[in-house]
Parts: C-alpha cells; sequence; structure tokens
C-alpha cells in the first residue's frame, strides 16, 4: 500500500470511530433535534418525497440551502426516530471534526497547534457550542467551513485560497458572503481579468443559489430575509446591548478578556498577515452585527459566532502560545497558561456539563411525552376531528415528525382562526418543570400565544408533561 493509500485508509478508519462515537453520545444521551433543524428534516422529507417543501408556513425559521441538504442525507432513515440520530450525529461528527482543523490553523498562524486546540474548547465552553451541537444546529457546520477556509489561506498565503468552503459556509449564514467579499477585495490588486472575474463569481454564487432556490419554491426571491424580519425576540434590546452582554457576560467574559491578551502577546511576534485572520473573523462578524442592528432584525448570541471564533483563537495563543514562545517566556507564560487552561477547563466541566444535560434532559422530557399522548388511541382517534394545536409554534415541527408526515395538521393556537375541534394540548405546569412551560408554553418570541385550551373541549388524556384536550363536532 502506498503512503497516500495508507493515509486515506487511516483517515478514513479515523472518521468512522469519530462518527461510532457520535452516535454513541446522541443515542445514549437521548438528545433531539431543535426547532430549526427539525423544520429541516421535514423538508428534507417533502423534497425526497417530490413535494416543494413548506418554506413559507406559519412560524417557520429560516431555511438554509446547506443545511438542508445534509438533512436530505438523514431523513431516509425515518422521520420517528432515525432522522433525528443520524442528523445529529453529522452534526456532532462535525464538532469534533473541527478539533484538528482549529489545530492546524492555530500551527499555521500563532506556531502553536495548541493555541488551536485551546480555542476549541473555549468555544465549547463559552458558546455552549455542545449544546449547539446536540440539537443539530447549523452553526458547527458554520464554524467548520470557515475555519478550513482559513487553514487554506494561511497554508497557500493567498486570501483567495479558502472560496470553496466560503461558498459553501455562504449557504448556511451571509457573514460569509462579507468573508468572500473580504478575500476577494484583498485578492484584486494583481489579479488577471479571468482571475477577477472568478473571484466575483465565487462571491455571487452562495447569495445567488439561496434566493433562487427561495424563489423557485416559493415565489419570494427575498423569503429568508423575510422570516428572519418576522421572527424577533421579544425584550432583545439595542444591538450594543446583546453585544455587551454576550461577549461580557458569563464564562465568553474571561475570553473576550483573554482574546485582548492574546492580541497584545501576539503583536510583537506574529507576522501581520497571520494575525490577519482571527482580526478579520472579529471584523467581519461585528460588521455582521451593525447591519443585522441596521435593518431593524434580532441580533442574537449566536449571531456573534465569527467575533467568539477570532477571539477564541486569539485567547488560545494567550493560553497555549508559549509552546512556541521565546525562551525567556516559555517558563512564565506556559505556567500562567497551564494554571489557566486548566482551572478554566475545571470550570467549563462542571458548569457546561451540568447546564448540557439539564437542557438535554428538558429536550427528551418534552419529545418522550409528545410522544406518548401521540401514540394514544383516544388522541389519534381525536385527530381525525381536528387539527392539533399547541400554545405556541415551538412544537409543531417534533409533532410533525412523530406524526410522520409533514403535511399533518399541526398549529399553533395563535393563528387563525381559532380551532372549533380536534386536539388540543397544553403543558401540564403543575407537574412539567417549569422550563418546559416558559420554553415550550410562551417562549418569548414575537408570535401570538394562547396558552389556555379552547372553548367546548373536553379533557382526554395526560401525563407528566402534557394534558390533551379534544372536541368532535
Amino acid at each position: 500500500m502506498t503512503d497516500s493509500r495508507r493515509q486515506v485508509a487511516t483517515l478514513g478508519c479515523a472518521g468512522l470511530l469519530v462518527a461510532g462515537l457520535a452516535w454513541l453520545i446522541v443515542t445514549l444521551s437521548g438528545a433531539q433535534t431543535g426547532y430549526d433543524s427539525s423544520w429541516h428534516l421535514l423538508w428534507a422529507d417533502q423534497i425526497e418525497h417530490g413535494q416543494s417543501p413548506s418554506l413559507d408556513v406559519w412560524a417557520a425559521p429560516t431555511e438554509h440551502p446547506l443545511l438542508l441538504a445534509i438533512a436530505m442525507v438523514a431523513t431516509p432513515f425515518g422521520l420517528t426516530g432515525g432522522a433525528n440520530t443520524a442528523f445529529l450525529t453529522l452534526t456532532l461528527t462535525a464538532l469534533f471534526l473541527l478539533l484538528p482543523v482549529l489545530w492546524k490553523l492555530g500551527r499555521e498562524i500563532f506556531g502553536s497547534g495548541l493555541a488551536g486546540g485551546v480555542a476549541w474548547l473555549l468555544m465549547i465552553g463559552s458558546y455552549g457550542l455542545l449544546l449547539q451541537a446536540m440539537r443539530g444546529y447549523l452553526d458547527v457546520w458554520f464554524l467548520l467551513l470557515i475555519t478550513s477556509a482559513g487553514l487554506l489561506i494561511a497554508q497557500r498565503r493567498s486570501p483567495t485560497a479558502g472560496w470553496l468552503p466560503l461558498l459553501l459556509a455562504g449557504l448556511l449564514r451571509p457573514e460569509a458572503w462579507l468573508l468572500a467579499g473580504l478575500a476577494a477585495a484583498l485578492g484584486w490588486r494583481g489579479a488577471t481579468r479571468g482571475r477577477r472575474a472568478l473571484m466575483v463569481l465565487a462571491v455571487l454564487t452562495a447569495p445567488a443559489i439561496w434566493f433562487t432556490l427561495d424563489w423557485s419554491l416559493t415565489g419570494d426571491a427575498f423569503l429568508s430575509l423575510r422570516t428572519a424580519h418576522n421572527l424577533a425576540v421579544d425584550g432583545g434590546g439595542g444591538a450594543l446591548s446583546v453585544v455587551g452582554a454576550v461577549l461580557l457576560g458569563g464564562i465568553r467574559g474571561p475570553v473576550t478578556l483573554l482574546g485582548l491578551l492574546g492580541l497584545w502577546l501576539a503583536w510583537p511576534r506574529v507576522p501581520r498577515a497571520s494575525l490577519a485572520i482571527p482580526l478579520a473573523l472579529i471584523g467581519a462578524g461585528a460588521a455582521m452585527a451593525l447591519l443585522i442592528a441596521l435593518a431593524g432584525l434580532t441580533l442574537l448570541p449566536r449571531y456573534l459566532l465569527l467575533c467568539d471564533l477570532g477571539l477564541a483563537l486569539l485567547a488560545g495563543y494567550a493560553l497555549g502560545g508559549w509552546a512556541n514562545g521565546s525562551p525567556e517566556l516559555n517558563r512564565s507564560w506556559r505556567t500562567a497558561g497551564v494554571t489557566c487552561l486548566i482551572a478554566g477547563s475545571l470550570i467549563a466541566v462542571v458548569g457546561v456539563g451540568f447546564k448540557l444535560r439539564d437542557e438535554i434532559k428538558i429536550d427528551s422530557t418534552v419529545h418522550a411525552g409528545l410522544a406518548d399522548l401521540l401514540e394514544r388511541r383516544s388522541v389519534s382517534k381525536a385527530l381525525a376531528c381536528g387539527p392539533l394545536t399547541f400554545p405556541s409554534f415551538r412544537l409543531i415541527p417534533d409533532a410533525k415528525l412523530l406524526l410522520n408526515s409533514p403535511e399533518a395538521n399541526v398549529r399553533g393556537r395563535g393563528q387563525k382562526p381559532a380551532p372549533v375541534s380536534g386536539v388540543a394540548m397544553t403543558i401540564f405546569v403543575e407537574a412539567a418543570d417549569q422550563q418546559i412551560a416558559d420554553r415550550y408554553s410562551h417562549p418569548g418570541i414575537d408570535l401570538p400565544i394562547d396558552e389556555a385550551r379552547p372553548s367546548g373541549f373536553k379533557y382526554l388524556a395526560g401525563n407528566d408533561t402534557f394534558s390533551a384536550f379534544a372536541r368532535c363536532n
């Protein structure tokens, strides 16, 4: 066997082991896909059955073309459970693959793979990236692609070297459009006419695909932008307050301060061309936050992901840069870095570990309670009388998955007209965790909410999480 084939075989075996570990974690934890991910599974199933996906239904999230493609890999395993496990396994595998990519990027930028490895740990701890992966959010894939683009740029010393992962990342989040435009601007001087045409094509391809997909499926090319505008968060505050709360609050505050320390330490020691990569990430993230605020959209903490990545890389250098520091600094730098890393890891393991356990428990409890009622004969019989309704929009996709039907008549009671028959479910507040009631009964999104059971509906069945009421005219 040649060296190249041996290397491919080794990487393949390692990938299978990582995927197997991810599958085991997902299976044992009982993790469930989040709201956005569940909708993408439903849409993927519709596409695979030759139907047009219902992208513009009430309270549907923004569709993301690449996430839709990933969901299409998972849906053949079955909507009622297999697709959930497959989708989360793929996402968690992507999170694990992010570690070696960040390790290599740290080595290219700072001469220290340890700095990249520390950045991976900080991302998991400060942003709750592990929780995002355990719910199948697109952020994990976005980070993997952006980091891969940064690695290619650093390795080839060319700002346009990462166009392919940037194009794919642009099918997940528009921040990648800014980075692609920045890369093209930096590589414009000295490029041939043909090369410039390719750069323009690389910048425009992702948004063109996104808008064309929306237009071809719904007739509205800017559906995704409109959806993001409609789903506003109550009490979100101004853009500056959100940025400040995110970057300086909780465990992310120390990471931000460590990032500034890392920049100060790296400035005289790291080439400016290398430092440009984390600085460009921070700049693009801040610019996107400003654009979101100016457009009147809701600025969520997740939208500052590029800032997180850039700061985590610099913070990784502050904690692990001693691996390539000058000899006189190595001893003191190593001592301080290792001490902070050990202390921070213990805090993160305890804090993130308990939070992750509690969040997954809430997800699995709600899913199990909903599945229990939907499997009861009395409930399934009553569903023939009318729609299944919930206080808010949160449980609509999960119910459709459990019913194994993207077309199932499942609604929020805030929709008009009000239901006059069918099954109405409410949260059993007396027995359910208060967090469950807060999240699924009144989840803080500016959409109509109706917690009460409809008039004339009689109690049908219940468990420790839900109560079901029915009426047949």
